[in-house]
Parts: C-alpha cells; sequence; structure tokens
C-alpha cells in the first residue's frame, strides 16, 4: 500500500478509510521494530528509542595539588622555592643566627623542580 502525504496528512485516506490507515501504522510499527532491534545491536544499552544529541566535552584540565600550593612557591624566572626545616620547636638549643638562616626561603633541587611544577599547572 502505498500513500502519498502533503501537509495535513496522508492523501487518500477518508474518515471511513480507518482499515487502511490502520494498516499503515501497523506497517511503520514493524518498520520502527526492526530499526530499533538495528540499533540495539550495536549500542549496549535495552531501550534505545531516543537519541539525545551528545553533550559538548570540556576541555581536561588538571586541578591544583592544595598540599603542594602551601608549601612551595614559583618565581617569575620559573624556580621554586620552599622553606627551611627544623624551625617549629626545640629552637632553644639553636643560635639565632642559625634560625634567622632557617627563616628564609630556599631553592628547591633541580632534580625535584619538574616534579612540583607537575603539580601545579596554573603557576
Amino acid at each position: 500500500m502505498t500513500l502519498e502525504f502533503s501537509e495535513s496528512g496522508p492523501v487518500g485516506l477518508g474518515k471511513g478509510d480507518f482499515i487502511a490507515s490502520s494498516r499503515f501504522v501497523n506497517c511503520l510499527i514493524s518498520k520502527l521494530d526492526f530499526l530499533i532491534s538495528r540499533v540495539k545491536k550495536y549500542c549496549h544499552f535495552s531501550k534505545a528509542v531516543y537519541f539525545a544529541p551528545p553533550m559538548p566535552k570540556s576541555i581536561a584540565r588538571r586541578k591544583t595539588k592544595k598540599a603542594v600550593s602551601k608549601r612551595f612557591k614559583v618565581t617569575g624566572t620559573g624556580k621554586v622555592l620552599r622553606r627551611h626545616a627544623s624551625k617549629r620547636h626545640l629552637l632553644a638549643s639553636r643560635s639565632s643566627k642559625r634560625k634567622r638562616q632557617l627563616g628564609k626561603a630556599a631553592l628547591v633541587d633541580k632534580t625535584d623542580t619538574a616534579r612540583i611544577k607537575e603539580n601545579l599547572p596554573f603557576h
């Protein structure tokens, strides 16, 4: 059975042509079932009736490791600064000169610089 379509619907069907229109609907349903079974074969979900358009993917960005950002600072020239150890407690046994020198920032060794900068992507 062949039907022509216009903007108002199928051409050639009147109000009394209920049998012809139900055959047409049944034919469409069987074709849709066939197409859905083909789609299910290639897709891994059970009810593949509606396909939403894919969401746009955001650009992958690395997060800053907060523990690293609190311990190190990257200078304008790209060097990494760190704090000295041994300045928290038991300071009475250390001389004033030693405590003063421990208060200043020190450079991180060049072998560790790449690892630290890896965890600070925006600095």
